[in-house]
This record gives C-alpha cells, sequence and structure tokens, in this order.
C-alpha cells in the first residue's frame, strides 16, 4: 500500500492539520456529554468518528515529520512526532471503554466480538 499524503505539500498538511484538531474540539464536547448521559449508541456514534479522526491526524503528523526529516528542520520534526505520539494516546482513550483491552476475561468469550 502507498504511504498516506505523498504527493500532498506541507502547507496543505498544515492546514490538514488544522481542519482535523477543529473537528476533534467540536466532538469532543457531545462525547462529553453521551458518557455523563451513559448513552452508549452516541458515544459509539462519536468515539468511531473521533477514532477516525485521530487516525488521519495521526498521518498528517508523520508525513510533515518525514518532510522535516527531508529536510532537517529538526524542531519542526520533534514537534510532529510529538503531535503524533499524543494522537496515538488519545487514539486509544477512544477504545479503552469499549473493553477492547480487556484481556482478564475468558479467551472463549465471543461476546465482546459483535
Amino acid at each position: 500500500s502507498s504511504q498516506p499524503y505523498r504527493k500532498v505539500t506541507p502547507d496543505c498538511l498544515n492546514k490538514a492539520h488544522d481542519h482535523l484538531m477543529n473537528g476533534i474540539k467540536k466532538l469532543t464536547p457531545p462525547l462529553t456529554k453521551a458518557r455523563a448521559k451513559n448513552s452508549p449508541i452516541e458515544i459509539e456514534a462519536l468515539s468511531t468518528q473521533l477514532y477516525g479522526i485521530h487516525h488521519k491526524l495521526i498521518n498528517v503528523c508523520l508525513k510533515l515529520a518525514d518532510i522535516h526529516l527531508q529536510n532537517y528542520f529538526s524542531s519542526n520534526l520533534l514537534q510532529s512526532l510529538r503531535m503524533a505520539a499524543r494522537m496515538l494516546r488519545d487514539a486509544t482513550t477512544l477504545v479503552e471503554p469499549r473493553d477492547i483491552f480487556d484481556f482478564s476475561k475468558d479467551a472463549t468469550d465471543n461476546s465482546r466480538l459483535y
């Protein structure tokens, strides 16, 4: 498979980064409210959307890091890598409430697959 955003300019990647961050900022408060109301359908829908945005943002940050590495912009490289790491951390918190990482359950329990 090809690398995402391989032909996109750094300016466009920075713009995409800003738009994706804006999407995260807009969807986070409704997710917090859905969790407070304990609404599983809303939580699932919002978490899925946020996870997708985080995934795209991670790819954008990693591509920016790649560009900065090729051009020896070390401060920008570190900033992009830190942002990608933060997005990975945030993305994992979106799936934690769904018990996806709960390996303490019996391995024969298939209820988590659906």
